[in-house]
């Protein structure tokens, strides 16, 4: 256990949780096989009259999983009489369902614990709780709607998720977690591999989320195009994409979904002549918070569970119709 950091935080914990105050045991560390020796730090202490070894992840957070852990721990406990305790500096819910599924000990100071053998049960203490977002973040927002409409009720892994949806793995990982935070998704550790599953209900999970999410439309602007062809890429949104999925007119003035990525700081990259006249715009730009999604081959128009929410406060009644119609057709 890493004397700098874990332990303070350890004997703090359980003396402000429970009242009880680690001691030295006079018992010798078990000679342990090699492998695991490169795995965790480990260290001697009695809990609660108990002797227990303490093994803690040498590696980063992200390295270690909770399989691996259930094993490494029945090898240790096979080598001594000891009561073995993994600890960590966080966890994850999923990891720590994992764990509890396998009744094995888990220490998380500042945050909870799980010590079956020693009769104490699971103890959440937030030292200093951090306030609760009241919405995903895009990134997470962006995952969860590709996957509820690309049908995918687990993806291998974060890095597979970063490559279809071209975002960094750390960008993943993180979305991930956010997802399992908000209770929308669970994260399965296999070894060094992270994987995310959803609900099959995806209507139902839809709807559970609706709290959770906000429209991806940051800012609107009105462009001029003389060269009628500044929007080539683009793909539709707004009441444009909205005329596809239902019976509404299509607006004369085109609308068009960008988001702008890392390497375009400004729109004068595109070469766009913005107006502040609607009247004399040749279509209109909405800046979304994350690129507008394509699924199920469709290249062209934003898909239709962001579209929702990039209208759902508009007080049109004709448009509140016809999303209503665009959300009957959808197939769940």
């Amino acid at each position: 256990m890493k004397e700098s950091s874990l332990k303070p935080k350890l004997k703090r914990y359980l003396s402000e949780t429970l009242g009880i105050t680690l001691e030295p045991s006079r018992k010798a560390i078990p000679a342990v096989p090699f492998y695991l020796q490169g795995r965790y730090e480990f260290r001697l202490a009695i809990l609660n009259g108990v002797d227990c070894l303490f093994f803690t992840p040498s590696d980063s957070y992200e390295a270690w999983g909770a399989l691996n852990v259930v094993r490494d721990r029945e090898q240790l406990a096979s080598l001594t009489d000891l009561n073995t305790v993994f600890i960590a500096e966080r966890i994850t819910s999923g990891r720590r369902r994992q764990l509890m599924s396998q009744k094995t000990p888990f220490i998380i100071p500042g945050s909870q614990l799980y010590l079956p053998d020693l009769h104490l049960d699971l103890r959440e203490h937030f030292i200093k709780a951090r306030e609760r977002p009241s919405y995903l973040s895009p990134s997470s927002q962006r995952i969860l709607l590709y996957m509820i409409q690309s049908g995918y009720v687990e993806m291998g892994s974060g890095a597979i998720l970063a490559r279809e949806l071209k975002i960094s793995r750390m960008t993943s990982s993180r979305a991930m977690e956010e997802l399992e935070y908000f209770n929308l998704a669970e994260i399965m550790d296999e070894g060094r591999t992270k994987r995310i599953r959803i609900s099959r209900d995806f209507e139902m999970l839809w709807k559970n989320a609706q709290k959770s999410l906000r429209s991806p439309v940051k800012k609107k602007i009105f462009v001029c195009d003389e060269d009628q062809g500044l929007y080539t890429g683009l793909m539709t949104g707004g009441l444009t994409a909205l005329a596809k999925h239902s019976n509404l007119l299509a607006p004369e003035r085109p609308v068009f979904a960008y988001n702008r990525p890392p390497g375009d700081p400004t729109k004068k990259i595109l070469g766009w002549n913005e107006t502040s006249d609607p009247s004399e715009a040749d279509f209109e730009v909405e800046f979304w918070s994350y690129p507008p999604i394509s699924v199920r081959n469709n290249v062209n128009d934003v898909d239709k569970l962001s579209l929702y929410l990039s209208l759902k406060d508009d007080e049109d009644e004709r448009v509140q119709q016809a999303l209503s119609e665009m959300m009957k057709g959808i197939k769940w």
